[in-house]
């Protein structure tokens, strides 16, 4: 058996700390980026934020991944509760949310800036497998 040695004891780790709830500012760490869904039938505009800006220190520079759902094919042909297409849904919402970040729209084409700063809402959830309690965004992006 191979052993190695740390360099403090186990018994000595801390588990993480989470955000208390509230909004706090973020800036996304790279450029946002186009990626396929989870179900391999689509595509997210993908957002990777860190907070910045709190007066304490230990809650600046957390990360959180933002998804924004893309129309994709068949979502013509169905319809939300208020009766409007899933593609015009989809399309409503990237509107307000990229105009929040200070991107625009035209025609067909969405134009979000390099670096993106918003504020967000911050919530406390409870990891259904270790009990843990960590953080999550909630609702959309809001103008910094």
């Amino acid at each position: 058996m191979a052993i190695f040695t740390m360099p403090k004891s186990y018994d000595d780790v801390k588990k993480p700390i989470p955000m208390p709830a509230g909004i706090y500012s973020f800036i996304t760490k790279e450029t946002p980026k186009l990626e396929e869904n989870k179900k391999k039938d689509g595509h997210n505009i993908v957002l990777d934020f860190v907070t910045f800006g709190d007066p304490d220190p230990e809650m600046n520079g957390r990360g959180f991944r933002y998804w924004i759902a893309m129309p994709k094919p068949g979502d013509d042909d169905k319809r939300t509760g208020t009766g409007q297409t899933f593609t015009d849904f989809k399309m409503s919402r990237i509107q307000k949310i990229v105009e929040a970040l200070g991107g625009r729209v035209e025609g067909m084409n969405v134009d979000l800036p390099d670096t993106v700063q918003c504020k967000f809402n911050v919530i406390q959830t409870i990891n259904e497998n270790t009990q843990d309690i960590e953080n999550q965004l909630e609702g959309d992006p809001l103008p910094l």
